[in-house]
């Protein structure tokens, strides 16, 4: 089990997708240098353009449904610094304010994929051999979630004392639903080990 963003199970999928966690909010957006568009705000896309990204299946898919002809470049790191130093002319990139973009001269053509947040998720593997604990699970961390708590859960090593502590400290909820959280980390404790992936 392990939590990413939505981008990334985009990107890889290969994972059953449990339970947003709605926290962690952002989106793909594909943005170009705003010196490139024209007069009427436009972006004309050449082939042979590259576009540059850390999300190549995304981007791909992009690519083909505007009908776009060029290269994609994957690159990790600062993608907005691409264009900048002459790797490509446009990008797409997870963006959540759109700061970055901005304090690169960037600005968006547009959002794809929708929005993304954190989800927790399971390999194929794992849910067949587990089924049941994690069903359970997933039960009570949506029960938190519907009664308006959030749970935010880093992934330590069991059954280290000083991974407990760091848990129990960084799980933010309502007061009343103390409880609750605190049974769930139990029942997660007890159930299975959980990993760093």
């Amino acid at each position: 089990m392990g939590i990413v963003g939505k981008d990334s199970i985009w990107e890889a999928g290969n994972v059953y997708e449990l339970v947003d966690l709605r926290f962690g909010y952002c989106r793909f957006a594909v943005a170009v240098p705003q010196e490139t568009l024209s007069s009427a705000g436009i972006f004309h896309w050449q082939p042979g353009f590259r576009l540059a990204t850390k999300f190549p299946a995304v981007a791909a898919e992009y690519m083909r449904k505007k009908g776009w002809e060029g290269e994609i470049i994957k690159l990790h790191g600062n993608i907005e610094l691409a264009p900048r130093v002459g790797l490509a002319e446009a990008i797409v990139d997870i963006v959540s304010t759109g700061k970055t973009l901005r304090e690169n001269g960037l600005v968006p053509l547009e959002f794809i994929g929708g929005e993304a947040t954190a989800r927790l998720i399971v390999n194929r593997a794992s849910y067949r051999l587990k089924a049941e604990e994690i069903k359970q699970m997933v039960q009570q961390i949506n029960a938190v979630l519907e009664e308006g708590g959030t749970i935010l859960l880093p992934i330590y090593k069991w059954p280290s004392p000083q991974a407990e502590k760091r848990l129990k400290q960084n799980v933010v909820f309502q007061p009343e639903l103390e409880n609750k959280v605190a049974q769930i980390l139990e029942g997660v404790k007890k159930k299975m080990e959980i990993r760093p992936f």
